[in-house]
């Protein structure tokens, strides 16, 4: 309990959100679909103008199907950040 209290004492009270949130859950809610769905239906559905830039983002954008999560690369960091996703 000593470490509850002392946690929300030090954490943030802002519900801002930060400047890249609504940027990376859309990129997630994007990728997430088409890492998921089988190749011919993305192919169906994209343009070809989609599907070339999807097959950029792809590698970029990696899916971790044993954990259900995306991982998105920080280049300038040297790490990476994950979204964990539930079906």
């Amino acid at each position: 309990e000593k470490v509850l209290k002392f946690t929300e004492q030090v954490m943030p009270k802002s519900p801002a959100k930060g400047a890249y949130d609504d940027y990376v859950r859309e990129l997630v809610l994007l990728a997430y679909p088409l890492h998921k769905a089988d190749e011919a239906k993305v192919n169906e559905v994209l343009t070809e103008s989609q599907l070339a830039v999807w097959e950029q983002l792809k590698d970029f954008l990696r899916l971790n199907r044993g954990n259900n999560y995306i991982e998105i690369p920080m280049k300038n960091q040297g790490g990476s950040f994950s979204v964990q996703l539930t079906d």
